[in-house]
């Protein structure tokens, strides 16, 4: 009550502006468009003014959405500051409101949306309102507040007497309506009064608002001189109309009502400060002082703060002073001061002694807040440290990209947005914007939020608990709706954390994911987001969470001083919403009918016009009033588990992307009974945050552990068997139906169909071949399914790597050449992910153990020299000549000792020699290469900071370009795979400038210069024979058959120098095509 009282009084009312001047401001002939004003046909200055309908307003920002203008679609936003934002209440503005606005006093700031004019007013606003959509008595109102500015406040109107809630006239009091004989009676009446001498008691407006005050009657002689009258008219009355006023510096207070006052009529100034003063009745009356004047009524809060801080120094003096023999003494400070009389003169009187027995009486609580002698409380915020400069938190505003540590006050889990990075937001707090008075920063989420994102490896993002202290750098600032927060990104953030429980710095369980990793797809340069801090920063981290910890203590000893005196019990303003089962949804639950959930996606039905989307939901708990269910994705038994729930409006662009297995915790969902009957959710702005089961950070989520051992025990008690049977690769023989537990090797998206490659490392003679770099090893292992309807969109939400159980697939030869695919169509749903941990699923863990063997055996040469036999075996054989060593297509049979006894060297030579660097004559022919695609050879790279460009810039951002040394060029990056006729393979690179195939050949970008892929493609076509042509058959799946001739070629190696020993590899000459 107090701080409402506090904010009353301080904010502005519209009885301070003008809300009649001001029509000659919106003459029809100044009115513009936002478009004019953006593209500065017109100025944005007075007289012109714009139009515009209120749409969105915002608050807690003090800012207003005007409608877009019909001609060229630019929105309004008004942002109002300073004296304009105390108004806001005032203002009132309702969503329909039709505006005309000024744009006197407007500044024009810049914003991210093209379709947005963003107007901010500082020091005042003109207005009018057309029509109010709740208030039409208020039409055609104009609000000028510069008149309010310009005019001073002793010019202002009289206030309307007959108006209670009209803004009294600062620095003007009643006059007293004491009449001069009353005065003569009670002024010489102090004379008779005995005690000892008095100190000067402060006066009311000095003394603190939680001040000791003793309610003691007058005594007899003094109350029989006050007349009947005075205690009559000393009642709050409004003013008499035609009263004149008289100002406060010179006239007293008004009369006393009664003879005592409680301390509940006392202004309450600061909730926390503690004074205990001995009070006196003054029988004097003294001239109000110059702190009780209208300049403390409109003093600044850092004025206040030193008024109060001299008024303590000088009652603790006063109390220093008096005699150590004085009896303790109650005296009461009366708030009301008598009016002056003429015969009264300016000198100390005696006052009136209450001895402390009479004025035992009990006294309210005051809480004093404890002294903090901790010395980490003084921590200034910021750390110039040797590697960087690491900026307090309030000045992340000011820096484009920076580098801060800070105390974390909360850490969300980490999720997979839709572009599939991993991120995690962090809300930090430091010394800069802990706010002491407030209490922020002891909130969960109170804080300076940051994104932390990155792409590959969710090990790879900060995973601090409350209270460590976390170090990041490189955080790019952002600016959103006016609001700044930080974003760290997978290729710039740095960070560590430092835990004050362990005592050192750590960056969390890394599993299997790498320390490093090239960025670009592999091609770039190594990089590591975990920063190891130096001696300094460590030394800051510790005082800062020291400073936190100390924190906690003063709050808790704070919190232990608070006594709860006689509190009334507070009652609830009713419940929020609450986490649900769906068996205990009903229509009439509190509050409203609305819950949270956490469910398991069934089935999602999007709309194909305006109206809602259909989504299926179950948490295994059984509906008290089910929608009978019989269809491919939900059978009848299961029909009792699922909950329909209609998703309207905004709702909709979150849902649609909804796969049907996969976790969401949804909230602010509306349980209703539907027009059948049957119990249903409506869903109009619902929140919704996708779990993943097989993260680590579901196992620490109660609702959905919950819901997986309840999906558990229906999936081991109620789940029918399948229908199929269920069937490994190897043991396809015909065509059939069946189940399948495999692994996602590559997926390829062409609409419809769309291609999945599978494999439970089980091998089959009658599959197709394939022949792409991530089938190495499995080239008879790999099944094909083509995949149809709705079965095509919902495969991309399979994951590469995963693990799932395919159900109703259907295998069938396509023809004796092709071999056996699998096929699956339809709007049922076959593909249910397996978590890699279940030891419950037996065909998983077989599967496993299989893949576990071959990659023991997968770096062992005979095994790879069988697959390889098993594959060749399969293949057409060639006709050969034993005289001329030629088959019918022209291929060589070369023996390997004639190319020794010429000089030539073999591959597997060069792989196993030490002698390193060293050229190398080979034999060999190309039966690959990388990338797949002419066009991605191309890439573009800064020469002075040595960074690969993505593929949507054409230059270095990080570089300035002085116009005159371009620092951007273009380079190639291919990589040949050369096969000896032993069959050994070796990749080299093929981007030395120096190799004759670049000869007299410039590298240029393929979308500036058309014909640079022609000339490309001419000088490798010679060497690469059909490998163009395969590697468009991989595309659309067609296999092709490489062709390609041995070449002799030069090959250089040389060592990498790091501590594997690894060489690498590169092909600098290249002969004419002939036999050695």
């Amino acid at each position: 009550m107090e701080r409402e009282s506090e904010r009353a009084a301080k904010r502005r009312r519209l009885d301070d502006v003008s809300d009649s001047d001001g029509t000659d401001l919106f003459d029809p002939s100044h009115l513009v468009t936002a478009g004019n004003v953006q593209n500065g046909e017109a100025e944005a200055k007075s007289p012109n003014y714009i139009q515009g309908c209120v749409v969105m307003r915002w608050a807690s920002t003090r800012r207003i959405r005007l409608s877009k203008d019909y001609g060229n679609g630019i929105a309004v936003e008004i942002q109002l500051n300073g004296p304009c934002a105390e108004l806001w209440d005032s203002f009132g503005f309702d969503i329909g409101d039709v505006l005309e606005v000024s744009l006197e006093g407007a500044s024009i700031e810049k914003t991210k949306s093209a379709g947005i004019l963003y107007l901010v007013y500082n020091e005042g606003i003109a207005l009018k309102y057309l029509t109010r959509s709740k208030k039409p008595a208020e039409n055609g109102r104009i609000i000028n507040s510069w008149n309010a500015i310009q005019r001073p406040s002793q010019e202002r109107a009289s206030p309307d007497p007959d108006d209670w809630f009209s803004t009294p006239i600062k620095g003007l009091r009643k006059r007293s309506k004491f009449t001069n004989e009353e005065k003569e009676k009670i002024s010489p009446s102090y004379e008779g009064v005995e005690g000892p001498p008095a100190t000067h008691a402060l006066p009311d407006a000095a003394m603190d608002n939680n001040s000791l005050v003793l309610s003691v009657p007058l005594e007899p002689e003094l109350k029989s001189l006050i007349p009947e009258s005075a205690n009559n008219s000393a009642k709050n009355v409004p003013p008499t109309v035609g009263e004149e006023p008289v100002p406060a510096a010179t006239t007293p207070c008004e009369t006393i009502e009664g003879t005592q006052m409680d301390m509940y009529h006392m202004p309450m100034r600061h909730p926390t400060a503690q004074r205990s003063l001995k009070a006196s009745v003054a029988p004097e009356v003294q001239d109000v002082p110059k702190d009780f004047t209208e300049e403390t009524r409109t003093e600044t809060k850092k004025e206040k703060r030193a008024r109060i801080r001299r008024e303590k120094q000088a009652l603790k003096g006063q109390q220093a002073s008096e005699a150590p023999g004085t009896p303790e003494m109650h005296t009461v400070a009366d708030p009301l001061i008598l009016p002056v009389a003429p015969s009264v003169q300016e000198t100390p009187q005696p006052a009136a002694v209450v001895p402390k027995a009479e004025a035992s009486r009990p006294s309210p609580v005051v809480f004093a807040p404890a002294k903090t002698e901790d010395p980490a409380l003084e921590l200034k915020a910021g750390l110039r440290a040797s590697t960087d400069y690491y900026i307090p938190l309030a000045m992340a505003r000011s820096h484009y990209e920076f580098s801060t540590i800070a105390v974390v006050t909360y850490a969300s889990n980490p999720e997979r947005k839709g572009g599939g990075d991993w991120m995690i937001c962090i809300s930090l707090i430091d010394p800069s914007n802990f706010e002491h008075e407030s209490g922020y920063g002891f909130g969960e989420k109170d804080g300076f939020k940051i994104n932390c994102f990155t792409q590959k490896y969710q090990e790879w993002l900060p995973r601090p608990q409350r209270g460590d202290v976390v170090v990041l750098r490189k955080v790019k600032r952002c600016i959103w709706q006016g609001n700044v927060t930080g974003t760290g990104y997978h290729d710039k953030l740095r960070w560590a954390i430092y835990s004050p429980s362990l005592g050192r710095t750590h960056h969390g369980e890394l599993g299997s994911a790498p320390r490093a990793a090239a960025l670009d797809g592999g091609f770039g340069a190594d990089f590591s987001p975990f920063w190891e801090p130096e001696e300094d920063e460590l030394q800051y981290c510790i005082r800062l969470a020291d400073w936190w910890q100390a924190l906690q203590k003063e709050r808790l000893k704070q919190l232990g001083t608070i006594h709860h005196i006689s509190a009334p019990p507070r009652c609830s303003g009713g419940q929020g919403k609450q986490h649900r089962l769906i068996c205990e949804c009903r229509p009439d639950m509190e509050p409203a009918g609305f819950f949270n959930c956490t469910v398991e996606i069934v089935f999602l039905y999007l709309s194909d016009n305006d109206g809602p989307h259909s989504l299926y939901v179950t948490d295994y708990t059984k509906n008290a009033a089910p929608m009978p269910f019989n269809t491919a994705w939900c059978r009848a038994e299961f029909a009792e588990y699922v909950l329909k729930i209609e998703i309207w409006d905004a709702a909709k662009e979150l849902c649609k992307n909804m796969q049907a297995g996969e976790y969401y915790s949804l909230g602010n969902i509306k349980f209703r009974s539907g027009s059948s009957g049957y119990y249903e959710g409506k869903a109009n702005n619902v929140k919704c945050v996708k779990l993943h089961a097989e993260d680590e950070a579901a196992k620490e989520h109660p609702h959905l552990q919950a819901l997986l051992r309840r999906k558990k025990e229906w999936e081991d008690k109620n789940a029918s068997k399948s229908d199929f049977e269920h069937t490994l690769i190897e043991e396809i023989q015909r065509d059939r139906f069946i189940d399948c537990t495999v692994e996602v090797l590559h997926v390829v998206h062409k609409g419809d169909p769309s291609y999945l490659y599978v494999t439970d490392y089980t091998s089959n003679n009658s599959l197709p071949l394939q022949d792409a770099s991530w089938v190495e090893g499995l080239e008879n292992c790999v099944l094909l399914i083509r995949l149809y309807g709705k079965q095509a969109e919902d495969a991309k939400a399979l994951e590469v790597g995963c693990y799932y159980n395919i159900r109703s697939l259907q295998v069938k030869r396509r023809s004796s050449e092709d071999g056996f695919q699998g096929r699956i169509g339809g709007e049922g749903r076959h593909f249910f992910k397996l978590r890699a941990d279940r030891t419950d699923n037996p065909q998983l863990q077989a599967l496993l153990g299989r893949k576990q063997a071959w990659q023991n055996q997968k770096n062992q040469l005979p095994w790879m020299q069988t697959v390889k036999a098993n594959s060749e075996d399969r293949r057409p054989p060639t006709n050969t000549d034993e005289r001329s060593g030629k088959d019918v297509s022209g291929s060589v049979t070369i023996q390997t000792t004639d190319l020794r006894r010429k000089g030539y060297s073999t591959l597997e030579e060069i792989r196993t020699s030490t002698d390193s660097p060293k050229k190398w004559k080979v034999f060999a022919r190309i039966v690959d290469f990388f990338p797949l695609t002419l066009p991605e050879c191309f890439f573009l790279r800064c020469t002075r900071c040595k960074r690969n460009l993505p593929a949507n810039r054409k230059g270095c951002l990080e570089c300035e370009d002085d116009g005159v040394d371009d620092p951007v060029c273009c380079f190639v990056r291919l990589f040949f795979r050369l096969q000896d006729p032993e069959g050994t393979e070796l990749d080299v690179s093929a981007c030395d400038p120096d190799c004759t195939l670049w000869k007299d050949f410039q590298p240029a970008d393929p979308c500036d210069d058309e014909g640079i892929l022609e000339d490309f493609q001419s000088r490798l076509r010679p060497f690469l024979g059909n490998l163009f042509e395969v590697h468009s058959g991989i595309e659309e799946n067609v296999r092709i058959e490489p062709e390609t001739s041995f070449l002799s070629c030069t090959v250089y190696s040389w060592p990498l120098g790091d501590d594997s020993g690894s060489k690498g590899y590169a092909i600098m000459d290249v002969d004419d095509l002939e036999k050695p």
